[in-house]
């Protein structure tokens, strides 16, 4: 799995079964255990949930963490975006589609949770999988303190800023994505000849600080 995109929902008639099947049981198999990394030493599993507006560079950090860890990318707007697609979205990324995919979401988040469903049904895959790193892409603040319940708090939540001037994208999942008490913050500011380095560091010291590592 590439560290570059998100992993792509499953099917459409996946989506079917996730969209006319209300509640989600509790997870039971949330324990991290340690993975091998090279040189012989361990790294425990690390859940993080990252977040940021958009163009702040979230992917591209991502990508970094995975030529050094074994990383998978997951976000709460994959099911949506799979949703969306079958009735004419086509990938941009308009004020207009942001606020489109945005009430989306809110709509099936109200109906039957599918995008907490759909992150931590991939948190158990994760569970079971040889990576290291799950990053978890997820906006809203309380979509973020619900995925934190799920996985009985297993996870560290990172925010990633950039100085982009005053944007604004017209809906609350991407203008209050500040708002909320994250755990660690990482300025994306450097060069991109600066940035993998400096990302790899300041990553490090996070899992240092964790206890993963």
């Amino acid at each position: 799995m590439s560290p570059l995109l998100p992993r792509p929902f499953p099917t459409s008639a996946f989506v079917v079964q996730w969209i006319h099947t209300k509640g989600a049981g509790a997870l039971r198999a949330r324990h991290a255990f340690p993975a091998r990394i090279e040189g012989g030493g361990f790294i425990k599993k690390t859940v993080i949930v990252i977040n940021g507006q958009g163009g702040v560079g979230k992917d591209t950090l991502c990508a970094f963490a995975g030529q050094r860890y074994r990383v998978d990318n997951i976000s709460s707007i994959t099911p949506i975006k799979e949703i969306a697609a079958t009735f004419g979205w086509r990938g941009e990324k308009t004020p207009e589609a942001r606020k489109f995919l945005s009430d989306l979401k809110r709509a099936f988040t109200d109906y039957n949770d599918l995008p907490t469903r759909y992150l931590t049904a991939e948190y158990r895959r994760f569970l079971a999988s040889e990576d290291e790193l799950l990053f978890v892409h997820i906006r809203e603040g309380s979509e973020i303190d619900k995925f934190k319940k799920a996985v009985d708090g297993d996870c560290v939540t990172l925010l990633i800023l950039r100085d982009l001037g005053r944007v604004s994208y017209g809906n609350a999942s991407d203008d209050q994505v500040a708002q909320y008490p994250y755990d660690y913050r990482y300025w994306n500011n450097r060069p991109l000849a600066e940035a993998e380095e400096d990302f790899l560091t300041f990553l490090d010291g996070l899992l240092q600080k964790e206890g993963r590592i």
